[in-house]
């Protein structure tokens, strides 16, 4: 008797898993996170960008290096990535003696996130002075 009811609920738990599976993997993927993997990529592309930028400035390829930033920073990217962005830009415009451009960065930098300098280990004084004194 025990073995029959016991057969009996394995035919039901069967039948009732397999009319469950769909409507429990439907429900299942419908309450998983969702992860948003256009900005992860977006500040990954921004990142590339960026460093492509850098390379460009440190060989004062001064009209690549603003074209490079400016890509970068037309990608989403976190606050601090951007105005770091801003700060190599800012430089860029200011060894191109377009000193108007370089303090629009360099402000917009400081607003975005007041946290980031440019390093001295990057830029000389006049750069660092020059950010200093922006608006």
């Amino acid at each position: 008797m025990n073995r029959i009811m016991a057969v009996g609920l394995t035919m039901i738990l069967s039948f009732s898993l397999i009319s469950c599976s769909s409507r429990c993997r439907k429900l299942h993927l419908d309450s998983t996170p969702k992860v948003d993997h256009s900005r992860q990529n977006e500040s990954k592309l921004a990142y590339k960008r960026f460093l492509n930028g850098k390379a460009h400035y440190l060989n004062f390829s001064l009209a690549s290096a603003v074209e490079a930033f400016e890509d970068a920073i037309s990608y989403e990217s976190p606050p601090v990535h951007k105005s770091r962005t801003y700060i190599y830009l800012g430089a860029s415009y200011f060894y191109l003696n377009d000193f108007q451009s370089a303090n629009k960065y360099f402000s917009k930098a400081k607003r975005l996130s007041p946290s980031v300098t440019p390093p001295s280990s990057d830029f000389p004084w006049e750069i660092l002075k020059a950010y200093e004194n922006a608006p």
